[in-house]
């Protein structure tokens, strides 16, 4: 029995190796032996390898724990135990759909619209208002990482009296899958750090723990004066949350909870909190990211070693940097260029800006419930004559 030792702990000789093994002890002893697994010696040299390769991943597998957590249940218990993480689980997308229709329509809870095979369900009660709409969040039935673009929520699948018509301005949040070993291990390391922050980066800290919370900005403004940052406006000793996915009631509790005593909470959505131990109810709000569409232009020098899908492989490396920004983030066109780098192909200019304006090298400052986004179709690649 043998395994390799690498940076990420131990690792399992396979199979094949270990059946070599037993089968040269073997021979050792009986030189002249068929060690075929057809024989009856062959079939004992498969279950005794079995067996080793067996206990050899219950013991490489305890040793990774040691090391780096290990896999599977095996890293639930050692980061519950060492670091009080828990896996994130799957959870629910949700979109903010504009509900139209008659003044005063009560929409309850359970209200079912749909966008091809998806469906979403409103969790909360709404009235539309004397404009004859109203904005509500409805989350998917189902869990998962998926969305649905803008204007495609137009099927109402429980019809309720006085309502008319149902749209999405915007793209929903996706919800997601259940957390990864890898993404788990990496956010038990990062939260180390979060006990030496003060009480709102740590509460930051705890709604980004929430499943199906993928990214989260705020700010506090503690001074008596009113404060604008970002286009917002924040009242006095007031604080504000803007936080992409996860379960509204899940982040209402966790921000009364750990805010500072007495501070305003500012948003655009309303979160009514019951507290057990003083018994009252108290209303939490947050504000959730708005989608601004970017484009980029680039000129690249190529020759006759470039890869023939240089343009889509430049393109997918563009949008995964512009997905990895945070909310409200400002976006340098230098970073995002220097974030490129494909083989035998050289970039010769690159310039970004808001789809509606144009593309300078100048950073982009998005607003406070701003998050970036940039679409294949807005990214314009051509070669350096």
């Amino acid at each position: 029995m043998s395994w390799t030792k690498s940076d990420n702990g131990l690792k399992l000789s396979d199979t094949s190796t270990i059946l070599q093994q037993v089968q040269n002890v073997f021979l050792t002893a009986f030189p002249n032996l068929n060690v075929e697994p057809s024989t009856p010696q062959g079939q004992i040299i498969t279950a005794i390898t079995e067996l080793f390769t067996k206990a050899q991943t219950d013991i490489v597998e305890f040793a990774n724990v040691i090391l780096n957590g290990g896999t599977g249940i095996w890293l639930d218990a050692y980061c519950k135990t060492n670091f009080g993480i828990i896996r994130k689980t799957a959870s629910k997308g949700s979109v903010t759909a504009l509900i139209s229709g008659a003044i005063g329509t009560v929409i309850p809870a359970g209200f079912i619209a749909k966008s091809g095979d998806y469906e979403f369900e409103t969790i909360s009660e709404y009235i539309i208002a004397t404009s004859g709409n109203v904005y509500a969040e409805l989350f998917a039935k189902d869990d998962g990482d998926f969305s649905i673009n803008a204007d495609t929520l137009t099927t109402i699948i429980t019809p309720v009296s006085g309502v008319e018509r149902i749209t999405n301005p915007y793209e929903s949040v996706s919800g997601s899958d259940t957390e990864t070993d890898n993404k788990l291990r990496l956010r038990a390391s990062n939260s180390l750090t979060y006990r030496a922050t003060s009480i709102f980066d740590g509460m930051l800290a705890q709604i980004l723990q929430l499943s199906g919370v993928s990214k989260i900005a705020g700010y506090e403004n503690n001074t008596k004066n009113i404060v604008t940052y970002k286009n917002i406006i924040l009242e006095p000793n007031s604080i504000a949350v803007v936080v992409k996915g996860g379960d509204l009631q899940a982040i209402g509790k966790v921000i009364l909870e750990n805010k500072t005593v007495g501070a305003d909470v500012m948003g655009d959505i309303d979160i009514n909190v019951y507290e057990e131990i003083s018994k009252q109810t108290s209303t939490m709000r947050i504000y959730r990211p708005t989608k601004v569409a970017l484009k980029a232009e680039l000129q690249v020098a190529i020759n006759n070693l470039t890869t023939q899908d240089y343009a889509d492989q430049l393109k997918n490396q563009i949008m995964s940097i512009i997905d990895a920004y945070d909310i409200n983030d400002e976006i340098i066109p230098f970073q995002v260029a220097s974030g490129i780098s494909l083989p035998n192909l050289q970039l010769a200019d690159f310039k970004m800006g808001l789809v509606s304006a144009t593309a300078t090298y100048n950073p982009i400052q998005l607003n406070f419930t701003d998050e970036a986004t940039i679409s294949p179709a807005n990214i314009v690649v051509s070669v350096y004559e």
